[in-house]
Parts: C-alpha cells; structure tokens; sequence
C-alpha cells in the first residue's frame, strides 16, 4: 500500500541521493577544483550502485517490488537535477529496464515507468524509442490513468504533437458522452 510514511521514506532516499551530487556541484561552483570542471563530472559511488540494485530488481516476481523500483529511478532521475550527467552504461540500463516496465501486467508499474522514462526521451530525434513506446502506448494501453501519465511526460514535437491532441480530443468526447 502507499503508505505516507513509505513515501517519505523514499523521498528523504532519493534527496539524499541525489545530494551527494550537488556537494560536488558546489565544489566546482566556489572555483576550488577548476581542473575537474573541464572533465566530465563522474555520479558518486553510492548513487551509481544504488540504481544497479534496482536495475537488477526491477523484474522481481512481487508487483510491489517492481513499482518501488520503478518509483525509486523516477525519482531517483527527477532529483537529480536538470543538469546532471549519467555514464551512457548506465543510461542505457535504465533505458532498457523502464522500456522493459512499460508491458508489465500492472498499470500501477507501467504508470511508474514512464515517469521515469521522461527524463531519457530526447525530442530532437526522430526515431527516439522512448518517444515511440510513449506513442504506442497513448494509443492502445487499456489503463486510462496510465495514457494520462502518458501525455503528462510526452515532449511536445512536431511528431508527438498530433496524437497528444487525438487522445485529448477522444478524452473531451467520452467525457461528454458520460
């Protein structure tokens, strides 16, 4: 169940996580390490592990495992910041695990993971398999709140835009149907 306290719990996990990220920001930004400003910034030990438990439980047999895991990398990647880097191994992980999420058997999962999906789509790119599913999806998933999660993260692009408008126009029709 979703718990308040549970949910909590998790927050205080992601931002904590993720702080371990701007300490290292600050750093940079006071001007103390100028030599590493120039390289690419590496994710913290602790972050980079964190996300490979999950990516290695993610598929879990427990339903509720699979939508924590998913909550945890939606948050995880949300926390992070606009500007964070993630090594490509890693993205590519993520990427493939979330994509794996968007046909499981539970909504509540597939909602959790396009949230933590919309932050690895990339709108300029016409064949962007985020992009696609996400379109996929707003077509044929039988969930309604998992295609209004759908519309939530979707990027606005030329090739996005008329099946965002579709769907919302289907949804003023059936609505005023009722």
């Amino acid at each position: 169940t979703r718990e308040p306290s549970v949910e909590r719990t998790i927050d205080f996990v992601c931002k904590f996580s993720a702080s371990l990220i701007k300490k290292d920001e600050n750093k940079n930004q006071d001007g103390e390490n100028e030599e590493e400003e120039e390289t690419e910034e590496e994710m913290p030990p602790f972050l980079v592990k964190f996300f490979e438990f999950l990516l290695q439980h993610h598929g879990a047999c427990d339903k509720a495992v699979r939508f924590r895991c998913c909550q945890l990398v939606n948050k995880l990647l949300n926390s992070m910041g606009d500007d964070a880097q993630i090594d490509d191994d890693l993205y590519d992980r993520i990427y493939e695990g979330m994509l794996q999420r968007l046909k499981d058997k539970f909504p509540i999962v597939r909602q959790q993971a396009v949230m933590a999906l919309s932050r690895l789509q990339d709108p300029t790119d016409k064949e962007c398999p985020v992009i696609n599913a996400y379109l996929f999806m707003l077509g044929c998933d039988p969930n309604a709140d998992v295609r209004r999660s759908v519309l939530s993260c979707i990027a606005a692009s030329t090739k996005t835009l008329e099946p965002i408008l579709e769907r919302t126009r289907d949804a003023k029709d059936t609505v005023r149907a009722l």
